[in-house]
């Protein structure tokens, strides 16, 4: 019976897929690959549950594509929506994958193939038990700290070198409730910390590519 469901569930987002966002123009493909350096960031979740905990990734890069007025499109080579932007000359890539968190890598690895960028310059953003909820840190690298999607990431790209900014949602009190938790939405006093947590998480993403586009020498 859960494999049925899950199957349905997957049959609805590919259906969704066809028919959501507009198709990236292979022009836009094109001048982001004219870039010399490139940043993939990637909001981790699962993308038919956005309003989960465990999408939170998702929500912020939401945020971040709005801070720098980007449109998202549907990139099917790339298995997500993807948005994208220029700082001087260095491309933005911004990505949700539209797939279930523990298989977010398979998109992660397409789109990395298909902008031609290195593990190293891929930020991963993504939800963490383990930081309490309203805070929000850079992580270089490193192991998955058993997170699925960071699994997954690391998995499909053969490497562990990609960045993580880790969104806190804190931890339930029972360790059986995790699954329960992490598929929840945050209560309605929670969401007033998440809103001030996900402006902290552009915060550090900004601050990241504006380094990186610092370092290719264009500013």
């Amino acid at each position: 019976m859960v494999t049925l469901y899950r199957a349905l569930r997957q049959v609805f987002s590919d259906i969704h897929f066809r028919l959501g966002a507009p198709t990236m123009p292979e022009s836009i493909s094109t001048a982001v690959l004219q870039n010399s350096t490139r940043t993939v960031v990637v909001g981790l979740g699962n993308y038919s549950m956005p309003d989960t905990r465990h999408s939170v990734g998702m929500r912020a890069v939401d945020k971040l594509a709005q801070h720098y007025d980007m449109q998202w499109r549907r990139a099917r080579d790339c298995g997500g929506d993807v948005a994208t932007t220029t700082l001087d000359q260095h491309s933005v890539i911004v990505l949700k994958p539209r797939s279930f968190m523990n298989v977010n890598g398979e998109s992660v690895a397409r789109t990395v193939r298909r902008f031609q960028v290195k593990p190293e310059d891929v930020i991963l953003v993504h939800d963490d038990l383990d930081k309490p909820l309203g805070t929000c840190v850079l992580k270089e690298g490193g192991s998955a700290r058993g997170h699925n999607g960071v699994r997954s990431a690391i998995s499909c790209l053969n490497s562990t070198a990609m960045r993580r900014v880790r969104v806190g949602i804190g931890r339930p009190a029972s360790r059986e409730k995790v699954t329960s938790f992490v598929l929840g939405r945050f209560s309605r006093e929670e969401e007033e910390m998440v809103t001030s947590m996900l402006d902290s998480c552009v915060d550090i993403l900004v601050k990241q590519l504006r380094e990186k586009s610092a370092k290719s020498g264009v500013q």
